[in-house]
């Protein structure tokens, strides 16, 4: 591996954000620093802007996931001390909340950040901002029974595919097993009809999930269905949960569009995995834990 390569394979660890952020440092003025996982900053930005004082920026240090993001925490607390004006942040997703918490990080109040854009206050401030449909409209709630419908049908199963993936979890941390990449399981993998009138998800059990999951050690049925009790609203995997909400917006966008719904016609909005969380982070939800989180460290 030559210098390049070690460039590259540390670029988003601990290590990596640490070091640029010393290289900064001596410029900064009224700075706040906040380190996050990977692209997270599309929704904190908005967020941290709304509550520090005008005079601050906000700067972001990308990490590759939860763990570099809770070292990165403990290098700069434990060895350094920096000017009154320079405040660190730290942000990481609680995930299935397995692990141990570290003192002076911010764990999302859901699985992940996507799930703050996972909410029925979203869809409420979406179908207000795109399509001019307020809650005093009667086209509301027509949209709202749409998406209940929906969500519906996509609960019942995906809280199926949360428990499997729960029981990965706990097991790899029981016996400090390699993580299995999930990411490759795709909402839209778990359809069966992508029509919006008819949509319905293809039907999970503990042995087609074993079969979907190739996994280098074995998930008992027993420790499946204990699992699934453990999952709720709060921690259901956010990428699964965007990419629904993404599927249902724009079906309702196609649905409004050719004429089936008499509403408001937007062609322009386009909204895909990529864009969703910029385009919308002004609607995305600020929890009271959120809130509390950056005012104790503006402190």
């Amino acid at each position: 591996m030559d210098f390049k390569d070690v460039l590259v394979d540390a670029q988003g660890s601990a290590v990596a954000a640490y070091t640029k952020f010393l290289y900064q440092y001596y410029n900064y003025d009224n700075v706040i620093a906040c380190f996050i996982e990977g692209q997270d900053y599309c929704y904190y930005e908005n967020k941290i802007n709304s509550i520090v004082p005008d005079d601050y920026e906000v700067l972001f240090y990308p990490c590759n996931g939860r763990d570099e993001v809770e070292k990165v925490s403990e290098i700069i607390t434990k060895n350094c001390k920096f000017k009154r004006n320079v405040k660190m942040m730290y942000f990481a997703d609680k995930d299935y909340d397995l692990k141990e918490r570290k003192e002076h990080v911010y764990y999302t109040d859901y699985y992940s950040v996507e799930n703050f854009y996972c909410q029925k206050e979203f869809i409420a401030k979406v179908l207000k901002s795109f399509f001019n449909i307020s809650r005093y409209d009667s086209d509301y709630q027509i949209c709202m029974n749409l998406f209940n419908e929906k969500y519906k049908i996509y609960y019942e199963e995906i809280i199926k595919v949360n428990g499997f993936a729960y029981a990965i979890r706990a097991k790899e941390k029981s016996r400090h097993l390699k993580r299995t990449n999930l990411s490759k399981i795709k909402f839209e993998n778990m359809i069966e009809n992508k029509n919006f009138d008819s949509f319905k998800m293809k039907s999970f059990d503990y042995i087609s999930l074993k079969k979907k999951i190739d996994l280098e050690f074995e998930i008992t049925e027993n420790e499946f269905k204990e699992s699934i009790l453990k999952i709720d609203k709060s921690n259901l995997r956010g990428k699964w949960e965007l990419q629904f909400y993404i599927w249902f917006l724009n079906g309702l966008k196609k649905c409004i569009n050719n004429g089936t719904y008499n509403l408001m016609k937007n062609e322009k909005i386009k909204i895909s995995f990529d864009n969703l969380m910029s385009i919308t982070a002004t609607q995305a939800i600020f929890t009271k834990e959120l809130k509390k989180y950056i005012n104790r460290v503006l402190t």
